[in-house]
């Protein structure tokens, strides 16, 4: 691994510390007189700030609309861009902004706004994931671009179905962030790698444990419907800890009921785990990587 991308990965880190906010946009097209026709920012934690359409002064052409498929008559009742540039202010401001291709997105807003807007803590996903990857040009004596699409597949980010809309953009460049940071330097172990051993560790210790104490007898085998009825239960008692004020538990008294029962529930998946050989472990960690590109409440209303 190369200095340049050990300082990228450094730096990616550094700005996930800072729990920043991510900002695209959606526009009429490239050029001097464009405006922004959809406009998001996503929190650090995936959290939909702002999610709006806006109309713009001048039509969209059809060929811009052939790319995100917002259309005129989608915008015709929107706010416009003065209308939420307040609202805007207020979500950015003392935050550190990052934006896949900085440049094009601040030009934007302030084509938009007609005034000559400061966002002074930005970040550029793009440069810094150019960086990241490596991909050095000779004659201009730096790293290439790459497109966010082209980022997010090279880190194996699944690519969310609304691509090219606002919100998705900004989750998307939120998780680009979230990846490099997550590269382990050289002499680390991925932390999910390390969730993953951690995990069958424990496991294994409390399948042990479980058959010392006579709850696995050789020769004997459970039923898999009578062990997830005992999951069940545990989670029971925690909503019943809930019901009776959460108090202190019986056993261990530093905690509370709902986090034993819940740490009982979670004893018992281990066990099983281990006593099917269910990869409970890489299952989590995969389904998580799944959930990111999701959309906003897995697109539910609830």
């Amino acid at each position: 691994m190369n200095t340049d991308k050990i300082e990228a990965i450094k730096t990616a880190r550094e700005i996930i510390a800072k729990n920043p906010v991510f900002l695209d946009t959606e526009t009429t097209g490239l050029d001097r007189s464009a405006e922004i026709v959809n406009i998001a920012v996503i929190d650090h934690d995936g959290t939909e700030l702002m999610n709006t359409l806006v109309r713009p002064t001048l039509p969209i052409p059809e060929r811009t609309t052939a790319i995100h498929g917002i259309r005129n008559e989608d915008v015709a009742d929107a706010p416009t861009f003065a209308d939420i540039q307040l609202n805007i202010g207020s979500l950015l401001y003392d935050r550190l902004v990052v934006i896949y291709n900085k440049n094009f997105d601040l030009r934007l807003m302030k084509q938009s706004a007609k005034a000559n807007l400061e966002f002074p803590l930005t970040r550029c996903a793009m440069e810094l994931y150019a960086q990241f990857y490596g991909d050095w040009n000779e004659y201009h004596k730096s790293y290439r671009w790459q497109k966010q699409a082209a980022a997010a597949k090279q880190l194996g980010i699944e690519m969310p179905a609304n691509l090219h809309r606002a919100a998705a953009d900004a989750n998307l460049c939120r998780l680009i962030i979230e990846a490099m940071a997550a590269t382990p330097l050289p002499g680390e172990a991925r932390p999910s790698q390390l969730f993953i051993e951690t995990f069958n560790s424990m496991a294994d210790r409390i399948h042990n444990w479980a058959k010392r104490k006579g709850f696995w007898q050789a020769g004997e085998d459970r039923n898999d419907g009578e062990m997830i009825a005992l999951m069940h239960s545990e989670l029971s008692e925690a909503l019943e800890a809930i019901r009776h004020g959460n108090p202190p538990d019986d056993k261990i008294p530093e905690f509370n009921g709902y986090e034993v029962e819940l740490a009982d529930c979670v004893i018992r998946i281990m066990d099983v785990a281990i006593a099917r050989n269910l990869r409970v472990a890489e299952a989590i960690v995969a389904k998580m990587a799944f959930n990111e590109g999701r959309p906003y409440k897995h697109g539910k209303e609830f």
